[in-house]
């Protein structure tokens, strides 16, 4: 254990200076989940690119908190290799034959979901693949994940449930087709509802006429 959660330079080597105590409240957090379930919080993270990580992405952040022995195991077997589909496939069946009954079956979907999002997330963020690799791992990933959008604009709304995206970057298009026809992201103006019924919301809001989206 860390003493008193003592915060290491090297997690804020890469962190914006505005975002430091976002990053220290992340990582006494993390100390204190790791404590409650019996880890090792020091067990040789990388901690530059964990405190970028975590200052990019407060989906990582709070899942790494969340689910400490997830993120461990993730580290241990290293997030370079790719995820093909037969990866997920084996993954979801070994899921389904570990349990026996619906409420831990849905339980246990919903971490795996949450941990190969983590693990999607981390890659891209620390350029570990290239997009079109990030790309296709989503997709495969969106045969058992499901992903709402919310927006105050219903015109993002129409245009993503039509298949097109308000993104313009190489690849998007072509991807956000797929996934829509395949019925694996949906946009809706109801957040309530979204945040209900999913593990995972995008939610996108208008500012000054720029769009933010957060995971």
């Amino acid at each position: 254990m860390t003493k008193d959660n003592q915060i290491s330079a090297e997690l804020l080597i890469h962190v914006p200076q505005p975002l430091y105590s976002v990053v220290e409240n992340f990582w006494h957090d993390w100390c204190n989940s790791c404590e409650a379930k019996e880890i090792n919080p020091d067990q040789g993270l990388p901690l530059s690119l964990l405190g970028k990580t975590w200052a990019c992405s407060d989906f990582v952040a709070r899942n790494c908190i969340r689910y400490p022995e997830i993120f461990s195991g993730l580290l241990a077997d290293g997030f370079e290799s790719t995820r093909t589909i037969e990866h997920y496939r084996k993954m979801v069946s070994q899921v389904v034959t570990s349990n026996s009954d619906d409420n831990s079956l849905m339980s246990a979907l919903r971490i795996l979901r949450q941990q190969e999002m983590m693990r999607i997330a981390w890659r891209d963020l620390n350029l570990l693949a290239d997009l079109d690799v990030i790309f296709q791992e989503l997709e495969d990933g969106f045969k058992f994940i499901v992903v709402v959008g919310v927006d105050i604009n219903q015109s993002k709304i129409d245009l993503i449930n039509s298949g097109k995206t308000p993104i313009i970057e190489e690849g998007m298009e072509d991807l956000v087709s797929r996934v829509v026809e395949r019925k694996k992201l949906v946009a809706t103006f109801d957040a309530k509802k979204a945040i209900a019924e999913t593990d995972i919301t995008a939610c996108g809001r208008s500012q000054g006429g720029a769009s933010n989206q957060a995971i």
